[in-house]
């Protein structure tokens, strides 16, 4: 549902005391900083363009039109359309090298990551279950932050782009169906990422933070109060 595209940047978030807070926090500032989407210094030989949007489909909720577009590719060689796939905004330039963002997929209509090398052409996706969670790449494309909602509740996990391979997984958290965002990802750097869960165990206004470093060593884990 495309109303998964909830976020909780730009939202003050206080430590508030956690039975299962281990350890202390940081501070909370400090430790929910958000970074930037992944971005390159500008290209002075790749650009990156959306073009034939296509605005045709509409949000089954708020009735308003979702742009659709292909991903054009130039530089001073040759220009090409990504195959296969389309996105709403415009993807990131790393190291003048490999673009990445998010999409679906033009005959699936399935939400991915994707990764795209500029020295091969070739594009590989990574799918997630878009709806009532917020998936983050990583800034520099390496990682996928998501989730997966399973019988015993909902979990954070983090794979690798391309294939899929899942470095770590947060423990559950129970949820009852629900339409409503229940979980969002955040990265501070390209190896540093944090989970939050909204479970039925707390008050509404209250999330779950997983924190961890990649490679995993261990999860710090904490209760906050969005502001």
């Amino acid at each position: 549902m495309p109303g998964w595209v909830v976020s909780l940047v730009g939202l003050c978030m206080v430590a508030c005391a956690s039975e299962r807070r281990t350890p202390e926090p940081r501070s909370p500032v400090a430790a929910l900083a958000t970074a930037p989407a992944p971005t390159s210094e500008i290209s002075t030989r790749v650009r990156i363009a959306l073009v034939a949007c296509d605005s045709a489909e509409r949000d089954e909720e708020s009735d308003s039109p979702i742009v659709s577009c292909m991903i054009e590719v130039s530089d001073s060689a040759r220009v090409d359309t990504i195959a296969g796939i389309t996105a709403s905004a415009a993807p990131a330039l790393i190291d003048d090298s490999v673009i990445v963002g998010l999409a679906q997929e033009h005959d699936t209509r399935r939400a991915v990551a994707f990764r795209y090398s500029l020295a091969t052409r070739e594009v590989s996706v990574q799918p997630y279950t878009a709806g009532v969670f917020e998936p983050a790449l990583s800034p520099d494309g390496r990682y996928f932050a998501t989730f997966e909602s399973r019988d015993n509740g909902v979990t954070g996990v983090l794979q690798q782009v391309p294939g899929g391979q899942v470095l770590m997984r947060t423990p559950a958290e129970y949820i009852e169906g629900t339409d409503m965002l229940v979980g969002v990802a955040r990265w501070l750097s390209s190896d540093s990422v944090s989970f939050y869960i909204q479970p039925d165990s707390l008050d509404r206004n209250q999330w779950v933070r997983f924190r961890s470093k990649v490679p995993h060593a261990g999860w710090l884990v904490d209760t906050i109060i969005p502001h």
